[in-house]
């Protein structure tokens, strides 16, 4: 208990720290700037206001000088951070793949946070992902800490060629639509998941990332168009006019893919489910 109590705190760390890089990020503030502070009134954070969970709790969801609200965004990616090495340890035990499978789902908990917020991946994150499942396919995961095992393998040409194979499809979408219809940056995370997945997994990813997507977004149209017709029925002028101004959700609109990726990538990598 007391070791999984570590993991979890290991994680929620992980999960604050997450938060702060991208806040950063966003904003072009250095990451070397010191202690994190308050996005309204630019108070620098004490340590009992970083606290992962403990402080969002504390400080009853408002900032402590300024009073405006904190994002639900903090507590969320930390408890999912947690939740993520607990899941990672649950399932793969004590081995190498447990150390792979954490560290690549910390940084592509980070991927899924910052495309959600800006629509871009960045490349120091996709590219540290790919690094990762790339030099997995020359180790034996299954090697275990406590009893031992070997090391080193060579990949057969079917492992090497999963990535590319799982990247293609995404490729030829934002090749022939020019980039609008899918980002390089999602093709750039392909290629990681289908290395890290293999062929059957990889494309099995791809598959519920389409309909995951698919569902969030059809449920997303209703439910604004639900909205604006209740609002109308009520006879809420003033509110129509600031959903109108504001809201801009059609089924042209864009939406970030590499959640949905990422999402599918989790599927297939705890379940073991595949398509194929």
């Amino acid at each position: 208990m007391i070791i999984l109590v570590m993991i979890f705190i290991l994680g929620t760390i992980l999960g604050s720290g997450l938060n702060a890089w991208t806040y950063r990020l966003e904003t072009g503030t250095s990451w070397t700037h010191g202690r994190s502070c308050c996005p309204h009134c630019n108070h620098q954070l004490s340590w009992w206001e970083l606290l992962p969970l403990v402080s969002f709790a504390l400080l009853r969801r408002r900032c402590h000088e300024c009073g405006q609200k904190i994002s639900w965004q903090y507590p969320l990616v930390e408890l999912a951070a947690g939740g993520l090495l607990l899941l990672s340890y649950f399932t793969f035990g004590l081995t190498l793949q447990t150390f792979l499978v954490a560290a690549t789902s910390i940084i592509l908990l980070f991927i899924y946070v910052y495309d959600g917020r800006t629509m871009l991946i960045p490349n120091p994150a996709v590219w540290a992902f790919n690094t990762l499942a790339f030099v997995a396919l020359f180790l034996h995961l299954d090697y275990n800490l406590i009893t031992g095992g070997s090391f080193s393998v060579l990949p057969d040409l079917w492992s090497l060629a999963s990535g590319p194979l799982v990247a293609a499809p995404l490729f030829l979408i934002w090749l022939l639509s020019h980039g609008r219809a899918m980002g390089f940056g999602d093709v750039k995370l392909a290629l990681g998941i289908g290395w890290m997945l293999g062929i059957a997994g990889g494309l099995s990813a791809l598959t519920y990332a389409f309909w995951i997507g698919a569902v969030i977004s059809i449920g997303l149209l209703a439910h604004e168009r639900m909205w604006k017709s209740s609002s109308r029925k009520d006879g809420e002028e003033h509110t129509i006019k600031s959903a109108d101004s504001t809201a801009k959700l059609t089924m042209k609109s864009a939406v970030p893919f590499g959640p949905f990726l990422i999402l599918g990538w989790l599927v297939v990598l705890f379940s073991g489910i595949t398509l194929f």
